[in-house]
């Protein structure tokens, strides 16, 4: 059986003893949006002793980042610091080149309150691991404030998942509600949304194997 990066990566995470949450495409899926992403967009507290064993785990594990320099200078605050407004670099980015283009993306700035972004997080079980994952409200935020294309797609979405979770919303509640959506894709996220962690974690892995060679590194 393939190992799953995905999963291999958030283990080596959690080992470290690290305080961080999941945001981006890997959230959005676990929230219950059935779209294929290739990375990990991951912040993480900024405690050195922390940080450091997570990054010897990676290397380790030969999850290796793009810039070697970058890590040292994410591990100095004032250095760190100046990443990204003076150098716009948004992540630290670690490559698992054995299942490409599969990466791990550290962001150099706290997008929003890290103490709120953690204290709000779900915590989803997948076999014995236990992953901090960005709350659905926060999420949408993160998305608002991005604001990309992929972002307002996502935003789309996961206010259908919003809905999905209300209690007493039927599914003719929601072909009403959202008009812009076929009732087929109505129908694929309300499956998808049901479906367990380690079932969604399965099919990105599946995403990865065939879709993984046609993204650009």
């Amino acid at each position: 059986m393939q190992r799953n990066p995905f999963l291999r990566s958030l283990t080596l995470i959690n080992q470290s003893g690290i305080s961080y949450v999941v945001v981006g495409g890997f959230a959005v899926v676990m929230h219950g949006v059935n779209r294929f992403t290739p990375d990990l967009n991951v912040v993480v507290s900024f405690e050195e002793a922390p940080l450091k064993r997570l990054f010897e785990l990676f290397t380790s594990s030969e999850l290796l980042p793009s810039d070697s320099t970058m890590v040292d200078q994410f591990l100095a605050p004032p250095l760190r610091e100046k990443l990204l407004p003076e150098q716009k670099k948004r992540f630290l980015s670690f490559y698992d080149h054995q299942a490409p283009p599969f990466r791990v993306d550290f962001f150099t700035a706290h997008p929003i309150d890290f103490e709120k972004l953690y204290s709000d997080r779900d915590v989803v079980s997948v076999g014995s691991q236990e992953l901090s994952l960005c709350s659905l409200s926060d999420l949408l935020l993160l998305k608002e404030i991005a604001h990309r294309g992929q972002d307002q797609a996502d935003c789309d979405q996961l206010k259908v998942i919003q809905s999905l979770r209300s209690e007493g919303f039927s599914p003719e509640g929601l072909e009403s509600a959202y008009p812009e959506f076929s009732k087929e894709h109505l129908r694929a996220l309300s499956e998808f949304h049901a479906l367990p962690a380690s079932q969604k974690l399965d099919w990105l892995l599946e995403m990865l194997t065939h879709l993984g060679q046609f993204c650009v590194l």
